[in-house]
């Protein structure tokens, strides 16, 4: 499922995560194809389910998605962000 066209809702976040992992994939990765796929996406996951995304990102792209990867981990989602890049 792709996660630029996908409405919150549709992954279970609040607009508020919705938005804060947009934000991000947005500095660190601007116009990449971003797919999410695991229990978010199937619309099984639990409150504390992480978030499974799949970055199609250039391999010259490498810093840039481990500042992501980073960003994530710091960031004040209350769930977990799994990059598969």
């Amino acid at each position: 499922m792709a996660v630029n066209a996908t409405p919150p809702q549709a992954l279970q976040l609040s607009k508020k995560h919705h938005a804060m992992v947009h934000a991000l994939l947005a500095r660190h990765l601007p116009g990449i194809e971003v797919w999410a796929y695991g229990s978010r996406a199937k619309g099984t996951a639990k409150p504390w389910s992480d978030l499974d995304l799949v970055v199609f990102a250039d391999p010259t792209q490498k810093n840039a998605s481990a500042e992501l990867r980073e960003a994530f981990e710091e960031s004040d989602l209350p769930f977990r962000v799994d990059l598969f890049v």
